[in-house]
């Protein structure tokens, strides 16, 4: 079991990686880095990323060996249902977001039938003990880490240590989401790809995490809408926006979406 001062390191580690990613203008979440991080600090020997919207599946197995895994595991899925994987039926019937493990879903959502024929397909693979890390969860769209390995289950602590890492998981993808969404909102009103608007963002001194939080400014969200959203708190989300009228020489949320738009920060209202 990892010492109290052993996961303090661990976590320190992964903010620190997350922190390089938040300063940087990602269109695409680091799905690798990320999960053969979070493989290392629980001593997993899979890890793949999960992800489930509608009747769309995508399986990104990334750690050595894993290809018998995604084989076996997507016939038997598209056999059974993602309902029979006890963690997806946990996920899906308790609206829960929080990581868990396999084994500690309860018998009221995965029963002993429902356990065994899930065993009986992966233990073979050496991945019987399986925990998810969730990074969005809705109705229609399930995108989670899924660790995987054979010997003893994970223990309490490396529960809780996922679960402290993956409010930044969270918060990452959501800047993502979010820049996407400001990227296209350029294309849509100006008929261009929006990569000129990164040029002018940069000329302004914005750094990743501010053009996001302008972004969901010009969008008409609340401080504590955008700490929620972000999984940060609503006096962080302050100095952001704080350093964004600095930077854009206003006071205000109005003025500082007009002055972006004279800026090409933000695209030009498209006209009526």
């Amino acid at each position: 079991m990892v010492s109290d001062a052993g996961t303090e390191r661990l976590v320190l580690r992964c903010v620190d990686l997350l922190a390089e990613l938040l300063a940087q203008p990602l269109d695409r979440f680091p799905v690798q880095e990320v999960a053969e991080h979070l493989r290392e600090s629980v001593g997993a020997s899979m890890v793949a990323w999960n992800y489930v919207s509608g009747h769309r599946r995508r399986l990104g197995y990334l750690s050595e060996g894993a290809e018998s895994f995604r084989d076996a595991g997507e016939a038997w899925l598209q056999a059974h249902g993602p309902g029979a994987h006890p963690l997806l039926r946990w996920y899906a019937t308790s609206g829960s977001t929080v990581p868990l493990t396999a084994a500690r879903v309860p018998n009221a959502i995965a029963d002993r039938r429902c356990q065994e024929a899930f065993a009986a397909v992966v233990e073979p693979l050496g991945v019987l003990r399986q925990l998810s890390v969730p990074v969005s969860l809705s109705v229609h769209e399930h995108d989670a880490v899924v660790l995987g390995r054979d010997d003893v289950d994970f223990s309490d602590a490396d529960v809780e240590l996922v679960a402290r890492i993956q409010p930044l998981l969270v918060g990452v993808r959501r800047q993502i989401e979010t820049r996407r969404r400001w990227a296209d909102s350029h294309g849509r009103v100006d008929g261009e790809d929006g990569s000129g608007a990164d040029d002018a963002a940069r000329a302004v001194g914005l750094t990743p995490r501010e053009l996001c939080v302008l972004q969901l400014l010009s969008e008409g969200w609340t401080q504590h809408a955008m700490a929620h959203h972000l999984g940060i708190s609503p006096r962080t989300v302050h100095k952001h926006v704080e350093h964004v009228y600095a930077k854009l020489g206003v006071g205000d949320r109005l003025l500082a979406v007009m002055r972006a738009r004279d800026l090409s920060v933000l695209p030009q209202q498209r006209e009526r």
